[in-house]
């Protein structure tokens, strides 16, 4: 009577391989359900927390941004488009096509989340192969 309560000590080899048996058709299955559960909640978040890490844009990029907050269909969702004038952790500063600040960041840096690459900056930019824009055809 005594051996059914549960802060019995068993005291023969058959309660122990009882109470063994019953550790792990209870709650092992249950530790490694809460274990995976758990890991993988762990590897999600890290994963949230790095997947911006791998992308990274360069001075001259262009790029447009994600609106924020609420759009409607007759709204734009995206805006710019912007050029990458320098980093801050992951956040970025734009400017202008032309180079000027813009009015509307107030000079505040851009999250990662909302840029979106539209082209590369390259060494020789279509605009300057073409004598920064402008077209003679005179010749």
């Amino acid at each position: 009577m005594t051996n059914d309560l549960p802060g019995h000590i068993p005291t023969t080899s058959d309660a122990w391989l009882k109470r063994l048996d019953d550790l792990e058709k209870t709650i092992l299955p249950k530790l490694r359900q809460k274990t995976i559960k758990y890991t993988d909640a762990m590897a999600e978040a890290t994963d949230q927390l790095r997947k911006f890490d791998l992308i990274e844009f360069k001075a001259g990029d262009v790029v447009i941004l994600l609106a924020q907050g609420a759009t409607t269909k007759a709204m734009k969702p995206l805006l710019g488009p912007y050029v990458i004038h320098s980093r801050e952790n992951h956040s970025y500063h734009l400017r202008a096509r032309d180079g000027s600040k813009l009015p509307e960041l107030r000079d505040r840096p851009v999250n990662l989340e909302i840029i979106r690459l539209v082209h590369r900056a390259t060494k020789h930019h279509w605009m300057n192969l073409c004598g920064g824009g402008r077209f003679d055809i005179s010749t």
